[in-house]
């Protein structure tokens, strides 16, 4: 009695192993790469916006320890309009008070961030 045995030729299907290698290796280092892209972004993004203003006291509160320096503080910091039509022009007057013990300097346009559809 014989026996046929089938025999696969897995030369033809798979690559060898130094081309499975090489595979991951592509693979892998696009991953890092990627993941490197996506840290760096988000690195900028937050490098780019401002640090929050931060009296220290209640909005119209004057600070109740002396400071060093100059200290902004507002008697409001947050502006809600409800629903504005687009390209319409809101008009808003901010009152700045230093509660610090030097001069305090604005700059001549203050960047003011406009949150849309919060």
């Amino acid at each position: 009695m014989s026996k046929k045995w089938k025999v696969k030729n897995h030369a033809a299907t798979t690559p060898p192993p130094r081309q499975r290698r090489s595979r991951w290796l592509t693979l892998a280092l696009i991953a890092v790469a990627a993941a490197a892209a996506i840290s760096i972004g988000i690195w900028l993004v937050q490098r780019s916006q401002p640090a929050p203003l931060t009296t220290g006291a209640a909005p119209g509160e004057a600070a109740s320890s002396p400071v060093d320096g100059p200290r902004l503080a507002l008697d409001q910091d947050l502006f809600d309009y409800g629903d504005v039509k687009l390209n319409s022009t809101i008009e808003t007057e901010i009152n700045v008070k230093n509660i610090g013990d030097e001069v305090l300097a604005l700059a001549e346009s203050p960047r003011v961030e406009l949150v849309e559809g919060c």
